[in-house]
């Protein structure tokens, strides 16, 4: 493969990692950074790697509003025989979005490729509630779920390109754990995306502390 087609790839992940985030992060309801800067997203998303300009919309949390003092999980901590078990790879583990972290913005984000090769697993922890994802314009298909003795509801984001993602939000005691499926354009989705979602979640629940 090409550099050129090396590089044109990333773009595209990375672009879709952009809106997803933009999508996620939205859920509180924030909007842009509080001087009149982009956010880091709107940075990440407009610069020359990601191929595009920003298309966030002003919709994610500003990563210099502080979060309140809540004790989030931390995705990134799971153990690699976890990680393994569930089919990503450890050694991809992408802390933040495009390597941004998004701490001081009320989340704790890791992602990894899967090992089967078309699509990535994405974990974001917040402190929003379950009935705020729920009431999301941007997210449609709620299916009620659970997740270990957590109650959980599957989405699809509105919109979302050839069925090619889906996601679980889980309630815990801090708010939720958003777990999403994104498959490659490049290769398209292999199985479906949410099936996906309910091998992870299911992976997952021993991970999650108790409410």
């Amino acid at each position: 493969m090409s550099v050129d087609n090396r590089r044109f790839r990333r773009a595209g992940r990375v672009r879709g990692t952009v809106l997803l985030a933009a999508a996620v992060l939205g859920v509180t309801g924030c909007s842009g950074s509080t001087d009149g800067s982009p956010t880091a997203v709107e940075s990440v998303a407009a610069s020359p790697e990601s191929g595009q300009d920003s298309g966030t919309g002003g919709a994610v949390a500003s990563t210099t509003a502080k979060s309140d003092e809540v004790n989030l999980w931390d995705p990134c901590a799971l153990p690699e025989s976890a990680l393994t078990s569930m089919g990503v790879d450890p050694s991809s583990k992408d802390a933040g979005i495009a390597e941004v972290d998004f701490t001081d913005a009320g989340w704790k984000i890791c992602g990894w490729k899967s090992t089967a090769g078309w699509y990535d697993l994405t974990i974001f922890s917040g402190t929003p509630t379950l009935e705020e994802v729920k009431a999301r314009p941007t997210f449609t298909n709620y299916t009620a779920k659970t997740v270990g003795s957590h109650p959980a509801t599957q989405y699809v984001p509105v919109g979302a390109t050839r069925n090619l993602e889906c996601a679980t939000a889980i309630e815990l005691q801090q708010g939720v754990v958003m777990v999403n499926v994104l498959a490659r354009a490049s290769k398209g989705a292999l199985e479906d995306p949410c099936v996906v979602v309910d091998r992870h979640t299911a992976g997952l629940a021993e991970y999650l502390p108790e409410k």
